[in-house]
């Protein structure tokens, strides 16, 4: 079974591996659709016009379902098939975190999950929405040393010190689990991986090569851009 991922950039193979170790035996196709990043600020019609487009791609690559890898794409759409083909989306669930907590939770995104409707339909006293427009492409930019970001993190995360969780309403962040445990040991850190691994059960097999084909889309410095995803993908 090939399953497609879609992501702008690296944020989907946080995603991807979670799904590699539970189905080693799936084939992946995974497009870093570098040039039109970051999804984060663009409109939800372009969103869904450029997932319409990048699964036409996945489906003549053999996919036989498509992982929107990508909070932003997820809340820009809310099919459950595209183009004849199953698709199945990461999405940030407050209300989950909610019921496991009962201090405050932050639930960091980009500025189109947060203004989704499957975001604003959820609303709790405990809970405190931030939009960033710019962190996703600052984890593309210092990966895959992520670290660079821990002075900035500090500052971001500073004021919500007091919180019990923080909720990584975006892939790229769920690379930053380690330098937020390691400067907010209080925090605990919730994403959505794990219900996106149990999503593809259905598409998973027993038996084969489980092959990993890579795509980037951009026209910038791709060889060193493979570098850094095989960087990742060996973590």
């Amino acid at each position: 079974m090939s399953i497609g991922f879609i992501d702008s950039g690296i944020g989907g193979l946080t995603t991807l591996c979670d799904c590699i170790k539970a189905y080693p035996h799936n084939d992946y196709v995974y497009i870093a659709d570098t040039l039109y990043a970051p999804y984060g600020s663009k409109s939800k019609e372009f969103l869904t016009d450029r997932a319409n487009a990048l699964i036409d791609k996945l489906k003549r690559l053999g996919a036989k379902a498509v992982v929107f890898a990508c909070n932003s794409c997820s809340s820009a759409t809310a099919h459950t098939h595209m183009n004849g083909i199953p698709v199945i989306r990461v999405l940030p669930h407050p209300e989950e975190v909610l019921k496991q907590t009962k201090g405050k939770a932050l639930l960091l995104a980009t500025p189109v999950t947060i203004n989704s409707k499957v975001v604003k339909d959820v609303s709790h006293e405990r809970l405190t929405k931030a939009a960033n427009d710019c962190l996703a492409m600052m984890i593309e930019e210092c990966a895959p040393d992520f670290f660079r970001l821990k002075r900035y993190i500090k500052e971001l995360l500073a004021p919500y010190s007091d919180y019990e969780a923080v909720i990584a309403g975006c892939t790229h962040y769920i690379y930053l689990i380690g330098i937020i445990k390691e400067l907010f040991p209080q925090f605990k850190v919730c994403h959505s991986n794990g219900e996106t691994v149990e999503k593809l059960k259905e598409f998973s097999q027993e038996k084969g090569q489980g092959r990993v084909d890579i795509h980037i889309t951009g026209k910038g410095d791709k060889e060193k851009y493979y570098g850094i995803i095989d960087s990742l993908l060996s973590v």
